[in-house]
């Protein structure tokens, strides 16, 4: 009974179930005690897909115990370091923001992988850290880095003017400025900015494509190539549904507020669902794989 028990608590399996479990609950936990933020979102995507990862890895490791992973360890207690001193570094977002957070759960979870000696979980459990590093270095140095997103706000400002000639709303544009009248009778103005031009959903999507490729080495072919570009076109495709949508409740509704919500809230779901959906499909029916443990594959 006992060699049964710790045969159990040493398959990867049953490790990979409690883990996903504990990030899932510290996510929603952390979710519900913060304020809102459009960059949760992008992080939940990210989680979601390296559980995903964990669970169909570990699939395919025996339940023996392994050696412990110093290396992990190690870079696992620095990044609980860094997530503790990110803010006072200038880089978080105080108090303590979802990136900072995520830089926890690495982490701890590189610990807690590294102490079970589970070197092919190294990947997915520090990628979501390696992202909110990247983001942050981006927003830091977003001033000498602006080149990167200029050159997508003039198709922004194309497809925007193009939404407002279907409605038939009455408007003008002035370089990234575009002011039109809605049907209330107010006057709203739009700044498309670096921000407005989906650069976060692209970086967000790019780190989802590293995890994928980085988890399941049969993804690495020219169809899936081919299908991960599609997946761009529909991550540019669905930022500017997002501004269209803004656009939409400004024009018809013509409140600050009706406004404010859409670009906060709902408009940001509309690349969540896309991002879901896109990855759903791809593992599930082209890769034929299933977390569940039932392949598909024919």
């Amino acid at each position: 009974m006992r060699e049964m028990l710790a045969s159990f608590k040493n398959n990867p399996k049953y490790i990979a179930c409690i883990w996903v479990v504990f990030i899932l609950f510290a996510i929603i936990g952390f979710f519900s005690l913060t304020k809102w933020s459009f960059f949760k979102l992008d992080a939940f995507v990210i989680w979601l897909l390296a559980c995903v990862a964990i669970l169909y890895l570990s699939q395919k490791m025996t339940a023996k115990k392994a050696k412990t992973n110093w290396i992990m360890i190690i870079l696992g207690l620095l990044l609980v370091l860094l997530s503790l001193l990110n803010i006072p570094l200038g880089f978080g977002n105080p108090p303590y923001s979802i990136g900072d957070f995520s830089i926890l759960l690495s982490g701890i979870s590189l610990v807690f992988f590294g102490f079970k000696g589970y070197r092919s979980f190294f990947l997915p459990t520090i990628l979501p850290a390696v992202a909110v590093i990247g983001f942050q270095l981006y927003d830091k140095f977003q001033t000498y880095l602006e080149w990167i997103s200029k050159p997508l706000i003039p198709p922004i400002v194309v497809s925007t003017t193009f939404f407002l000639r279907i409605l038939r709303a009455n408007y003008t544009v002035r370089e990234n400025i575009i002011t039109y009248l809605t049907i209330p009778g107010e006057t709203v103005t739009l700044i498309i900015t670096e921000n407005c031009t989906g650069i976060w959903s692209l970086g967000t999507f790019t780190i989802s494509c590293l995890i994928v490729l980085a988890s399941f080495p049969q993804a690495r072919n020219a169809k899936s190539y081919l299908l991960i570009f599609i997946g761009y076109l529909g991550t540019i495709a669905s930022n500017i549904l997002r501004v269209w949508f803004i656009l939409f409740v400004g024009y018809y509704w013509g409140s600050y507020a009706a406004v404010k919500s859409a670009h906060d809230y709902f408009g940001w779901l509309i690349f969540s669902m896309w991002v879901i959906i896109f990855w759903y499909v791809f593992i599930r029916y082209h890769l034929k794989i299933s977390i569940t443990g039932k392949n598909t594959r024919v």
